[in-house]
């Protein structure tokens, strides 16, 4: 009975098309999927590794409650927290996406993350999609 109320509580997120650039250097990351219980943060789920870069994302949904719209009473909000490490050095950035009843679930995420070590500069660019089931 408690798997059927955990399962009643979560969201498959399916994320794809993981594209990460480093000085120049094009990546893929793996297509995967996750569940993501409201209310709880989910697994670490690692998008993209390789050339010293390494990026992951955690993700928790929570549901609007709002008595003014019945469009954002059927909303959903999902925090996201991203760690892209380049060579050691660790960056966290952390964001909110919000859906509401009558649109697409599904979202194209692009980040860029800037690193400095006295006079060198670098930057990580990472991009995917990800959908939520309506």
């Amino acid at each position: 009975m408690a798997n059927a109320a955990v399962a009643q509580n979560a969201l498959p997120l399916t994320i794809s098309e993981v594209s990460v650039t480093a000085d120049g250097r094009t990546f893929e990351g793996t297509p995967t999927e996750v569940m993501v219980t409201k209310g709880r943060w989910s697994p670490v789920i690692m998008l993209a590794s390789g050339g010293g870069v390494i990026v992951d994302a955690r993700y928790k949904a929570r549901r609007f409650r709002s008595r003014i719209s019945a469009n954002k009473a059927s909303g959903i909000q999902m925090k996201i927290r991203y760690r892209c490490y380049l060579n050691g050095s660790m960056k966290t950035i952390k964001m909110t996406r919000n859906f509401f009843g009558g649109n697409s679930r599904s979202f194209e995420e692009t980040q860029k993350v800037f690193y400095t070590r006295g006079l060198l500069n670098s930057k990580v660019e990472f991009s995917y999609t990800g959908k939520l089931p309506v």
